[in-house]
């Protein structure tokens, strides 16, 4: 079986940033950024946050600026 790009990234193996799931991964990573930098609405941050990461633990707290590659946890 043939692992994807992003697989490979997880195994810590060579990976081809240029692949399209990857490439759309980052621009959503770029595109909630903002959002979640943001401490004005907290409601639409922490949706940011979610959307970003699928899944968080309880009682997440980020303080300060972050940055984030591609986002999606396991």
């Amino acid at each position: 079986m043939t692992k994807t790009e992003h697989e490979k990234l997880l195994a810590g193996e060579e990976y081809d940033y240029r692949d399209l799931e990857l490439r759309k991964m980052i621009a959503k990573a770029h595109r909630l950024m903002p959002v979640i930098d943001d401490l004005s609405d907290l409601e639409k941050r922490q949706t940011a946050i979610n959307d970003l990461f699928g899944h968080v633990g309880e009682g997440l707290t980020i303080t300060g600026k972050i940055d984030v590659l591609y986002g999606k946890s396991y």
